[in-house]
């Protein structure tokens, strides 16, 4: 899938420790999501099959299931406690579609587009 590099200057000599992926990165993410690394523990009712896929995802590169697990964890904590806008802007759009259609579209609150 290909490796991470750190570009530790700009090209006026300057700092800026920027973590570079490779466009392989952002298409497997986005594949993850559109699976349901996160959508299917609401949809089952069961953290189950999101661990099911992490633990598939993680074998091959536990890099790639990082971000899957902060973004459960966050869905998890905001469908449990918050019952602001956020809930509505993340949640709604984003992990709890309702349509099968929505939910292959990948994460809403989540801008993968750009990348791959």
């Amino acid at each position: 899938m290909g490796t991470p590099w750190l570009r530790m200057f700009d090209q006026f000599g300057q700092r800026i420790d920027e973590i570079l992926y490779p466009p392989e990165y952002w298409k497997m993410l986005k594949h993850g999501y559109q699976a349901g690394a996160i959508w299917r523990a609401f949809e089952e009712q069961s953290m189950l099959p999101a661990y099911r896929l992490g633990y598939i995802t993680a074998f091959y590169d536990p890099g790639l299931y990082c971000p899957y697990t902060v973004s459960l964890s966050t869905a998890v904590i905001l469908e449990k406690y918050d019952n602001s806008a956020l809930k509505e802007r993340f949640l709604e759009g984003a992990f709890l579609a309702s349509t099968s259609s929505a939910r292959r579209s990948g994460l809403a609150g989540c801008n993968l587009d750009d990348r791959s």
